[in-house]
């Protein structure tokens, strides 16, 4: 449950053009659930980034203007 958390707090960071801090709650995810792999696609979109970011938060993909 945890992860979820921080994958969507990093989600949110990413949303505001936060892209450090939603690296850093990424990060958090990963270590809370090593197995989840929407924080580990998330950190991809945003260390690669470009114009748009293409997250991922459970189901739902979420886009986002870098």
């Amino acid at each position: 449950m945890q992860a979820i958390a921080y994958n969507a707090l990093g989600c949110i960071m990413a949303v505001f053009a936060q892209l450090e801090q939603a690296q850093a709650w990424f990060h958090k995810a990963l270590q809370a659930d090593p197995t989840f792999q929407d924080p580990r696609h998330n950190l991809d979109c945003c260390r690669q980034g470009g114009e748009e970011l293409h997250l991922q938060f459970g189901s739902a993909a979420l886009q986002a203007k870098a």
